[in-house]
């Protein structure tokens, strides 16, 4: 068996980086089809390797993926043990199949609750895959984020405790090297299968900025193609990490005007002081502040029909929108005073 290490991608993906995937749907799966729970992981398994590849394919240097949670013990012991032998045969059985997409293997999670065999299995895995570079695949098995953040502060009030390190310093830096994570980079993309819309205890912390997409489709179906759609919607999304948002520079003469500027969450004393009409974005402005979530849309429709007050200090409710005025450059409350639109 060969695990050589295909080429490194040739160009830097635009995007995202990091893709983290709560795999859910596969009980249902089943269960639509009159079929066991097992059934529906066994075909989970293949999604897994599909996703693999394709992740591998489209130029995404490190994607984890949900398996199993702290919480999962919970779950029938029949189930459990399905589970767990899925997890043998995947361990065993995918190591060439890796190798072929170049994928170098790491398991995170609390591996003293599994079973020795299994966590034989994990060391070998990963010692195999080690050389492989082309994607890095982190599987999170018997991981809670709760339980992590909560080990990983136990770990520096024990160094505390004995005088190996000083309270004021411990930063971020130094919080996240006793993380399972560590060396491993936040996420920017978390997608959740199966249309539920929660995180459950996944990554809390790394997850900090991630852009959220959650796909209706149940995890034993997701391929390839779902996958390219949402790193398009990841694509599509301005991020700025709690920064604000900065006017961008006119491109060329066909671009729309800005005609109005909406703050979020009721932002007082938030000065105009010019007209919002010499602020030049980018070609369709509305569409893309509308696509920042209902709340926005329900702001502003809201305020549709009013008058703006050029020059004016905006506060919560003030009229800002007139008659045939469709452009619209929509900041979040920490954007500040426009212009000089960022802010940290």
């Amino acid at each position: 068996m060969s695990t050589a290490p295909l080429p490194a991608n040739p160009e830097p993906s635009p995007g995202p980086q990091h893709v983290a995937i709560i795999m859910d749907g596969n009980g249902r799966w089943a269960k639509a089809r009159g079929l066991p729970r097992v059934a529906g992981h066994r075909r989970g398994a293949e999604a897994v390797r599909r996703v693999i590849r394709g992740a591998g394919e489209l130029g995404i240097p490190v994607l984890t993926l949900f398996a199993f949670s702290t919480e999962n013990w919970a779950r029938p012991a029949d189930e459990v043990s399905d589970l767990m032998g899925l997890l043998r045969q995947y361990l065993r059985n995918e190591l060439e199949e890796l190798g072929r997409n170049g994928a170098r293997l790491r398991v995170i999670g609390d591996r003293e609750r599994l079973a020795p065999d299994i966590v034989r299995d994990i060391t070998d895995a990963e010692n195999r895959t080690r050389a492989n570079t082309r994607i890095d695949v982190n599987i999170c098995i018997n991981y809670g984020s709760r339980d992590e953040i909560l080990r990983a502060t136990r770990s520096l009030a024990r160094r505390v405790a004995v005088g190996e390190l000083a309270v004021d310093r411990i930063d971020e830096a130094c919080f996240e090297r006793e993380l399972l994570t560590a060396g491993v980079p936040d996420p920017d993309l978390l997608i959740r299968t199966s249309g539920e819309q929660r995180i459950s205890n996944f990554l809390l912390w790394q997850c900090a900025y991630a852009e959220l997409v959650f796909v209706d489709t149940l995890w034993p179906d997701f391929g390839k193609e779902h996958l390219e759609q949402t790193i398009a919607e990841f694509r599509r999304r301005e991020r700025h990490r709690g920064r604000g948002m900065v006017a961008p520079e006119p491109r060329s003469a066909g671009l729309a005007r800005c005609d109005v500027l909406l703050f979020d969450r009721g932002v007082a004393g938030a000065a105009l002081v010019a007209p919002p009409a010499v602020v030049r974005t980018r070609d369709d402005p509305l569409d893309r502040g509308l696509r920042l979530g209902d709340r926005r849309r329900r702001l502003f429709h809201r305020l549709a029909g009013r008058r703006r007050q050029a020059g004016a200090h905006h506060q919560p409710g003030q009229d800002l929108v007139g008659p045939g005025r469709r452009h619209v450059l929509f900041c979040g409350r920490e954007c500040g005073v426009w212009p000089g639109l960022r802010r940290g």
